[in-house]
């Protein structure tokens, strides 16, 4: 019989072929296209990511979107020189384009939603119009794995390969870390170099070092995300130093990291403020993408759709 991670089969069937298809979409991603750094709007990213996560929050959608949201918005930032008004614009549109792709229907805000929480700066026919050359720029794939997508993966899978010796709260407090720090990343430039499952792998040895697990990197988390530590340490070394220079700040999850240097081996009494329903799993209808949808099903959906939008 062929060796396979020990994943919770009893919550979703198919994790070695989610597994799969996760990492042919990022490697067919790093084909086509690299980041370039060729936007002359790049100093402005970080304050662009903090508004688009208010306007997330604002309208009550999830992680998953967020993070596909800043992804499209990267890669779309990356080969088009956009004025800086408009960036908020590309920012909000690329938004909604993945609530429609990853959140619950009834989560999807229409363009007077947005029109509105953006202080009215642009029409509804701009949101449109830029909704229409985004899609058109993509080609109408949506289709890319993000470092949530991998990280949920990874989390799911196995709970002794990731914090052996944890109670359920303890282990709890771990995920909230580690997807404190893969939102963390979105903010700094770099990290768009590394592929989402090297970015997902690096947060949770991260949060392992912030909790004092040992070894830091078993060979069991070697076999579930295929890199060994070397092949991580790079990415790894990136994400300690910003952890450390934005500690003060505690942008996405001041609860936990004002304890994530301490080391929890029993239930922990601080209730972790940072929610993770915004982080879904495969037996949670939260999210609605669990394989590929063809860019000609995306156009026919969305004609079904554009009378409500």
């Amino acid at each position: 019989m062929a060796r396979h991670n020990s994943c919770d089969d009893d919550t979703f069937p198919y994790n070695h072929e989610y597994y799969a298809l996760l990492r042919f979409k990022e490697n067919e991603r790093f084909y086509h296209y690299q980041f370039q750094a060729r936007s002359p709007q790049l100093p402005f990213r970080q304050d662009l990511i903090k508004n688009l996560k208010q306007l997330n929050d604002k309208l009550g959608l999830s992680l998953s979107t967020f993070h596909l949201a800043v992804h499209l918005l990267d890669i779309f930032m990356d080969c088009h020189e956009i004025d800086q008004q408009q960036l908020m614009l590309a920012g909000s549109t690329c938004l909604l384009i993945a609530a429609k792709y990853v959140d619950v229907d009834s989560n999807v805000p229409k363009f007077s939603h947005l029109q509105s929480l953006t202080n009215h700066h642009n029409s509804i026919h701009e949101f449109s119009l830029m909704e229409k050359m985004l899609l058109n720029f993509w080609k109408w794939d949506l289709n890319f794995s993000t470092s949530l997508d991998f990280l949920e993966h990874y989390l799911s899978c196995d709970l002794l390969k990731c914090a052996e010796g944890l109670h359920s709260n303890s282990f709890k407090n771990l995920k909230c870390q580690a997807v404190y720090l893969a939102n963390l990343t979105l903010t700094e430039v770099n990290f768009i170099y590394f592929k989402s499952s090297v970015i997902a792998a690096s947060c949770i040895l991260v949060a392992r070092l912030q909790f004092r697990l040992l070894p830091t990197w078993p060979e069991g988390m070697e076999i579930l995300t295929g890199y060994s530590y070397l092949e991580i340490d790079e990415c790894v070394q990136l994400l300690i130093h910003l952890a450390q220079i934005t500690q003060s700040e505690c942008f996405f999850n001041p609860a936990l990291q004002q304890q994530s240097s301490i080391l929890i081996r029993e239930e922990s009494k601080v209730e972790c403020k940072y929610k993770l329903k915004g982080v879904s799993n495969h037996n949670c209808a939260r999210t609605k993408r669990r394989h590929l949808i063809h860019p000609r099903d995306l156009k026919q959906m969305y004609r079904l759709t554009d009378c409500a939008m």
